[in-house]
């Protein structure tokens, strides 16, 4: 038997999925992001991940909602961005005015999982490093070294088939940014 509570949240989960963020803006983003963080949603909640990962991209392109989003949720997107084979990379563009604003505003540990979802998104190529990006990374890798391990981490468990690319890019940013020794190290 699952609990009136249990049932009540996965009704509300659905709900919150099949609404969309079409209703963020009226209902109020910080009343919305306080219910996200009540729900705790993850991956084992969702019917459509592709959906909540909309949701939660339109979330954050909101600056209020960057601000207001529980950091569970963050994690959420860069977790959801290393299995994409439910999703299809040209349908979801990651917006550059999100980034510029995490970096500004020195919120790393959320630059660290919106870096690791448009890493595995764009999934560069070691010839042709999008210049944004790789100023972001060696600017995040620079205040929080660990997140270099974390995103190679991500990537060899991600689903994208260039994952020797995308970390040979990774190994290249790093040399270029004077990082290197950060990849070689092992993780406890």
């Amino acid at each position: 038997m699952v609990s009136t509570s249990q049932r009540l949240r996965r009704l509300v989960i659905r709900s919150v999925e099949l609404v969309g963020s079409q209703q963020v803006r009226q209902v109020g983003v910080e009343e919305f992001t306080a219910l996200l963080d009540r729900l705790s949603v993850g991956t084992e909640d969702m019917d459509s991940e592709i959906e909540w990962l909309k949701l939660l991209l339109n979330v954050v392109r909101i600056p209020e909602g960057r601000r207001a989003l529980p950091y569970s949720y963050w994690e959420l997107i860069a977790e959801l961005a290393v299995d994409q084979s439910w999703f299809p990379n040209d349908q979801i563009d990651h917006d550059l005015r999100v980034t510029l604003s995490l970096e500004e505003e020195e919120e790393w540990d959320m630059l660290e999982c919106w870096s690791g979802f448009i890493w595995l998104q764009r999934c560069p190529k070691v010839d042709a490093i999008p210049e944004d990006l790789e100023r972001t990374m060696l600017s995040l890798f620079r205040q929080r070294p660990g997140a270099v391990k974390k995103l190679e981490r991500r990537i060899q468990r991600s689903s994208v088939p260039q994952v020797p690319e995308c970390l040979e890019c990774l190994q290249q940013i790093c040399e270029r940014g004077g990082l290197d020794t950060v990849l070689r190290q092992d993780t406890p």
